[in-house]
């Protein structure tokens, strides 16, 4: 039977040592930055495909533009994303939800100033095995409602991070089955989870909270 446990008690929030921040480097290390320019009339280049994660980089280095990716504006992107109108700006933004995205530049959309993106599942979906030759397994990535973790060993204890670094659930448990991770009031984004046994970190890793 598997286990399931909520977010409602747990030890104090605390900062990310420094043993998990270098295993955090190395989670991360998959992704990648994606380079869009802005001039005038043009976003180059104006399609591209990229993975749920992968950051992109609008840089403007002529004119006055903006980068408008709402909803309101694009009922069907799957989430929004955009920067004010202006000059010599840089606008960046994380991909967490795989899907079609299409924006506009406010100014000058009747000029043909488009750009659209395809974000897919990528690399760090699925189901993630053998983490550190543990026998760890994490699923389903990405996730909803919860997260099932099989530690294939004592569960001492978790902690879910935004990959910034800011603890958001922390808690001590003694499991040595598969349980289920509430990710109830937790938004849509990029997570870091560790978790640990009696003597030492047995999984640090990335999953995605749909």
């Amino acid at each position: 039977m598997i286990r399931r446990i909520g977010t409602g008690s747990g030890r104090s929030a605390g900062s990310l040592t420094m043993g998990m921040l270098i295993l955090i480097h190395f989670s991360l290390a998959g992704q990648k930055s994606h380079m869009v320019g802005v001039t005038n009339n043009v976003f180059t280049p104006a399609d591209i495909t990229i993975n749920v994660g992968d950051t992109v980089i609008w840089t403007n280095t002529e004119g006055t533009h903006n980068v408008n990716g709402t909803t309101n504006s694009f009922p069907d992107n799957p989430e929004s994303f955009g920067n004010d109108v202006g000059t010599g700006w840089t606008f960046t933004h994380i991909f967490t939800i795989p899907g079609d995205y299409s924006y506009q530049c406010d100014l000058h959309v009747a000029f043909g100033m488009t750009g659209k993106l395809t974000v897919t599942e990528g690399a760090i979906t699925g189901t993630d095995r053998n983490v550190q030759k543990n026998g760890f397994t994490l699923y389903p990535v990405p996730a909803t409602d919860f997260l099932t973790v099989d530690p294939d060993g004592v569960v001492k204890s978790f902690s879910v991070c935004t990959i910034d670094g800011s603890q958001i659930l922390d808690s001590e448990v003694r499991m040595d089955t598969e349980f289920q991770l509430s990710l109830e009031g937790i938004n849509p984004g990029i997570y870091i989870l560790k978790v640990e046994s009696e003597n030492n970190v047995i999984h640090t890793g990335l999953f995605i909270k749909k």
